[in-house]
C-alpha cells in the first residue's frame, strides 16, 4: 500500500494567531496524500479546518479504527467530510466526501469523491506523526500555549497511544 502523508501549512497567518491571539485552534490549511493521489488538497492547494479540532478528530479516528468503527471528520463546517472506514483487519479506506449523504453511506458518494485504502499501521503512524509535529509547532512558536487545555489534551492523547 502507498505511503500516507498529512500536511498542515502552518505558515505566517497561522503562526500569527499563535503569537498575537494565543489561539491554537484557528483555521489551518490541510492536505492529505496517499502515494501520488491527493485525497484532500493538491500540490499547491489545501482545505481548511480548525487546527486543534482536526488533530483531536484524527486521534479519535485511530481509537475508532482499533475497535473496528468508522470515523467521520467534518471540514470547513460541512462542505466536506473525511471518512475513515474499516476495510478488513489490516486496512482502512480514507475518503474525501463532498456530500453529507456520501459521508454517511459510501454508496452515495460522488464520482469526484477521492478515496484510497491504506494500512491501519500506516494511518496510525501518520496520524501520530502529524499530531506530534503539530504539538511541537504550537509549543515552539508560543511556549505559553503548552498548558492551554486543548494543547495539553492533544499531548495527553499522543502520550496515551505511546503507552499502549
Amino acid at each position: 500500500m502507498a505511503p500516507t502523508k498529512i500536511k498542515f501549512r502552518s505558515d505566517g497567518s497561522y503562526r500569527e494567531q499563535l503569537i498575537k491571539n494565543e489561539e491554537p485552534d484557528s483555521w489551518i490549511d490541510i492536505r492529505i496524500r496517499v502515494g501520488e493521489e491527493y485525497i484532500y488538497g493538491g500540490p499547491d492547494s489545501y482545505v481548511t479546518g480548525f487546527a486543534c479540532g482536526f488533530v483531536l478528530n484524527l486521534l479519535d479516528s485511530v481509537s475508532a479504527m482499533k475497535t473496528g468503527e468508522r470515523s467521520i471528520i467534518e471540514l470547513e463546517y460541512g462542505p466536506t467530510w473525511l471518512t475513515i472506514d474499516p476495510v478488513d483487519q489490516t486496512a482502512v479506506r480514507i475518503a474525501a466526501c463532498r456530500t453529507y449523504k456520501g459521508a454517511m453511506d459510501s454508496s452515495e458518494r460522488l464520482e469526484i469523491d477521492d478515496d484510497a485504502v491504506v494500512s491501519k499501521e500506516a494511518w496510525e503512524s501518520e496520524v501520530l506523526r502529524t499530531a506530534r509535529e503539530f504539538h511541537e509547532t504550537v509549543v515552539d512558536v508560543n511556549p505559553d500555549l503548552q498548558d492551554q487545555e486543548v494543547i495539553a489534551d492533544i499531548r495527553d492523547r499522543i502520550d496515551s497511544f505511546s503507552e499502549e
